[in-house]
């Protein structure tokens, strides 16, 4: 019976720990909050130029990106994406 009870605290143990919501550390802080939802992209033709227009997930406000083509392609009006090497806006 002791050993059913050591069974089932371990299962619980595992559940409670793998069920855990996994963020980055400092997510939510000032200094953390590079990352928003796409609300609009566009291509500016004369020069071709690649542009985001990001929300930002902590403040709600809006900026403009320019990014290369690779990663123009990789995402889509309404996917999170994280500037890196940018100050919260």
């Amino acid at each position: 019976m002791r050993t059913f009870f050591l069974i089932i605290a371990l299962w619980i143990g595992f559940f409670l720990y793998a069920c855990t919501k996994d963020e980055p550390q400092g997510y939510g802080e000032e200094e953390f909050c590079n990352c928003g939802v796409i609300c609009e992209d566009s291509i500016h033709s004369p020069s071709q130029t690649y542009l985001f227009i990001v929300e930002n997930e902590c403040s709600g406000n809006e900026k403009t990106f320019i990014v290369d083509q690779l990663i123009y392609s990789a995402y889509y009006e309404g996917d999170r994406i994280c500037i890196n090497d940018q100050k919260p806006w």
